[in-house]
C-alpha cells in the first residue's frame, strides 16, 4: 500500500462513519477555504490524488481527530496485520508498525527518540549518513550541539564554497555569531582584517549580510578583487 492510498482510505472511513457523502465533505472543505468538489474527494479517497499538508490538518480538525489519525488509522489499530503489513514511502518499503510509530512520535524536538522510534526512523532513513543522529544517540545532551558539530565537520570537507566573498576593513579582526534555528545553537564566524572570506554556507552568508547593516567596514567583493587582495597579501609576506 502507498501512503496516498492509506490516507485516502482513512479519510473515506471518517467520512462514512460521520454519514457524509463525498459532495458534503467537499462542501465542508470549500467552506474552510479549499477548492474542493466531489471529484476531489473521490480522487483523494482512492489514493489517486496526494492531499496537501494543510488539507490533512483541515480534515483532521473537521472530524475532531488528531492528524496522526489521518496518517495512521482512525481507530488506533491497523486495518491489516501489523506484524506483516508494509507501506511504500517514496522508493522505500517499511513495516506498517514503524510508519505508525513515526506518525505518532509526539516527543519534543529536544527529547531523544526512544528505541521504537529509533527502529522506525532507521527503517525509513536506512544507511544514509546522519552524523548528528549517531552522536546524539551515543552521547545524549542538547540536539543543537550535535547538529552544529555535524555541520562544522561537513563544511571542513567542502572544496567548493557557495559565497559570497566578504572582506573586513575595520580595526582588528571581526568576530560575529548568530543563534541558529531551531534550538538556538550558536554559529560563529571570524574574519581577519583585509583577508577575503568566502561564506561556507547559507547560515554564514545570512549572518555576515546582517552584520553589514551595522558594520560598514564589512563589504561583499568580487572574485577578481578577492584574487588581488590575496595576491597582495602573498607578495607582502615574501
Amino acid at each position: 500500500m502507498k501512503v496516498p492510498e492509506l490516507v485516502g482510505d482513512n479519510i473515506g472511513a471518517l467520512r462514512r462513519a460521520a454519514g457524509l457523502t463525498q459532495a458534503e465533505l467537499a462542501e465542508a472543505m470549500e467552506a474552510m477555504g479549499f477548492r474542493w468538489v466531489r471529484q476531489t474527494v473521490a480522487e483523494t479517497e482512492s489514493g489517486r490524488r496526494d492531499a496537501k499538508v494543510e488539507e490533512l490538518v483541515a480534515i483532521a480538525a473537521y472530524f475532531e481527530m488528531p492528524v496522526h489519525a489521518i496518517l495512521g488509522t482512525p481507530g488506533g489499530a491497523p486495518t491489516r496485520d501489523a506484524a506483516t503489513a508494509r507501506l511504500d514511502v517514496g522508493e522505500r518499503t517499511v513495516p506498517f508498525r514503524d510508519w505508525i510509530t513515526l506518525t505518532r512520535d509526539v516527543r519534543s524536538p529536544t527529547e531523544p527518540a526512544p528505541r521504537p522510534a529509533q527502529r522506525a526512523i532507521d527503517a525509513l532513513a536506512g544507511d544514509l549518513p546522519r552524523p548528528w543522529a549517531r552522536s546524539w544517540r551515543r552521547e545524549g545532551g542538547a540536539p543543537g550541539e550535535h547538529y552544529i558539530a555535524a555541520r562544522e565537520a561537513r563544511l571542513r570537507q567542502r572544496t567548493k564554497l557557495p559565497g559570497p566573498i566578504f572582506v573586513w576593513e575595520g580595526e582588528g579582526d571581526l568576530q560575529t555569531s548568530t543563534a541558529a534555528r531551531p534550538w538556538g545553537a550558536e554559529v560563529r564566524v571570524k574574519l581577519e582584517h583585509g583577508v577575503p572570506y568566502v561564506a561556507r554556507d547559507e547560515a554564514e552568508a545570512d549572518r555576515l549580510q546582517e552584520t553589514m547593516s551595522t558594520h560598514p567596514q564589512l563589504r561583499v567583493i568580487t572574485r577578481q578583487e578577492a584574487y588581488r587582495l590575496r595576491k597582495s597579501k602573498g607578495s607582502g609576506a615574501t
